[in-house]
């Protein structure tokens, strides 16, 4: 299991949404954390269940951690919905880019500008 959140990005990357969720959700199961919680809203927002990814955010992550992957995800999601806070978040995690990368960094730079 040390290995699943890397997994996680691989299966998004190739669309395999439903073995993302399933190792996203034995995530939570064992260990209910905000990232683990950010992974399983990620898996949920790539795969086009937007509503699921913002009440995870909502109520299981946002204030409970100040990780850059997690609030750049955060961003993203709530930008996406048009919430109010998600340039708030994308703003939140530039400020930590150092920390993501630099393509990373270019996403987040895009979003921000629209």
């Amino acid at each position: 299991g040390m290995y699943n959140k890397y997994l996680i990005d691989i299966y998004i990357g190739e669309e395999n949404f439903e073995e993302a969720k399933r190792l996203a959700e034995i995530e939570v199961m064992n260990r209910p954390t905000p990232a683990t919680y950010d992974w399983l809203a990620w898996t949920h927002y790539k795969s086009g269940e937007l509503d699921l990814a913002v009440d995870l955010y909502k109520n299981s992550i946002e204030g409970e951690t100040y990780e850059p992957d997690v609030i750049y995800h955060m961003g993203v999601v709530y930008q996406s919905a048009n919430e109010n806070r998600g340039a708030e978040y994308l703003q939140e995690s530039m400020d930590a880019s150092y920390e993501l990368g630099p393509l990373v960094e270019l996403e987040i730079k895009k979003k921000i500008k629209g």
